[in-house]
């Protein structure tokens, strides 16, 4: 009766903590954040330096790549240590993106670069003849010659996405590296972490997100070469609609942008190899006006931050000046960790401290206790940042033995386990 009056506790405290740290399993939406970070903007082009319908954005290798949708032109600056941006050499007056094999361009609604220095487009429909959603990628080689430049090759993606009405399809495209996808990324085809060997023939080494307007969603994509794609994984950002994707690769966070039609809010998913991502939202910063039309959005890495703000991006359609503002975002943010910081560390209450974690440990998951069974409790880090472990009535549970996880969700070996013992 004691060890089962312990593993009852245990179950009921992850249930609590899954909705502390906003979880949403159950379908709820999560409360939203208060911008964390400085509420000040600045404008990059106080005169007009872009088109009109500037719509994504994408930081990548010390370079912050802009695309305006209607006219299918995207341009290149480069961001000096300071933060100070410029046009790289060539992209003065940004270059013009044509479908493969045509003269007419797509409606070029978001931007990202890889790691082999090739540009991807997402086009939401063919702005010339199409009127409706066709939702494309399309790989571009930025240094090509001249100023109008065709598609190397184009992924149409529309019959594989939820029907979307005229003008609503992908607004935004990211790509993630396999490195940072891989036993993080819940791949719903084979109901495990994805594993890039599962796809050999996918381009790029890594994964394609793309936010669909319609229904705010993201879905996960890997391009193969022929041409065909395969989704392997759909989540909902319960935003209601998204316009831009960022994905910070030192915290593992994706954040997905919403417009002014929904107030401007964003999206957090953190992966964790489940079929249930974590998730936040955050409120803009309280400068950034509410009817503002955001479509872009990016976050510089830490390297660039001062004073413990990094500097983050965001586009704006529809105008002719003041469409690229930067603004800041505390460099250590972590929606998950300050949700599950709550808590104060209690010993009374059954808190345990969890000293000695190798630094290769990312997570804590899972418990065994004297049995063999697996039990889960409740891991948190407490307002200093340290993990803690709270078992219920603690002395009413037999010995208990954490086992930590690696990046690839592998448990590590039980030469650093933590045993649990009751006073």
């Amino acid at each position: 009766m004691r060890s089962n009056k312990c593993i009852f506790f245990l179950l009921a405290l992850t249930v609590l903590l899954l909705s502390v740290i906003g979880v949403c399993a159950d379908g709820q939406t999560p409360a939203v954040l208060s911008w964390p970070g400085a509420a000040e903007l600045t404008t990059f082009d106080t005169t007009q330096q872009f088109l009109s319908d500037s719509s994504g954005l994408d930081f990548h290798n010390g370079q912050l790549y802009v695309v305006e949708n209607d006219a299918a032109t995207f341009w290149i600056l480069d961001v000096a240590e300071d933060g100070t941006l410029s046009f790289a050499e060539g992209f003065e007056h940004g270059k013009t993106v044509l479908f493969p094999e045509s003269e007419f361009g797509p409606d070029a609604e978001g931007i990202t670069a890889d790691d082999d220095g090739f540009l991807y487009l997402s086009s939401e429909r063919d702005r010339i003849f199409a009127p409706k959603s066709d939702s494309i990628i399309l790989k571009v080689d930025p240094n090509g010659s001249g100023t109008e430049l065709t598609a190397l090759q184009e992924w149409r993606l529309t019959d594989t996405l939820p029907t979307a009405r005229y003008n609503m399809g992908i607004e935004a495209v990211e790509w993630v590296s396999n490195a940072h996808m891989e036993g993080r990324l819940f791949d719903q085809n084979t109901g495990a972490p994805f594993e890039a060997t599962n796809y050999p023939d996918a381009i790029s080494n890594g994964v394609f997100f793309v936010a669909l307007e319609a229904n705010g969603h993201v879905y996960a994509y890997v391009l193969n070469e022929n041409g065909s794609s395969v989704q392997i994984s759909d989540v909902d950002s319960q935003l209601g609609g998204a316009m831009a994707l960022d994905y910070d690769t030192e915290k593992d966070l994706l954040w997905i942008a919403a417009d002014d039609n929904h107030s401007n809010l964003a999206a957090v998913l953190a992966f964790r190899g489940t079929q249930t991502p974590l998730l936040a939202h955050v409120s803009p910063p309280v400068s950034v006006d509410p009817k503002r039309n955001t479509e872009g959005f990016a976050i510089a890495p830490s390297r660039y931050a001062k004073n413990g703000q990094i500097p983050v991006y965001r586009l704006c359609d529809g105008v002719r000046s003041g469409a690229l503002t930067i603004g800041c975002l505390a460099s250590d943010f972590d929606p998950f960790r300050e949700n599950a910081a709550a808590g104060q560390y209690d010993p009374a209450a059954g808190d345990v401290a969890l000293t000695k974690l190798p630094a290769s440990a990312v997570q804590i998951l899972a418990g065994y206790d004297i049995s063999g069974q697996m039990r889960f409790s409740r891991v948190y880090r407490d307002l200093s940042g340290d993990l803690r472990l709270r078992i219920p009535e603690a002395a009413d549970c037999a010995a208990l033995t954490l086992y930590l996880l690696d990046e690839t969700h592998t448990p590590m070996a039980p030469a650093v386990a933590i045993s649990i013992l009751p006073q």
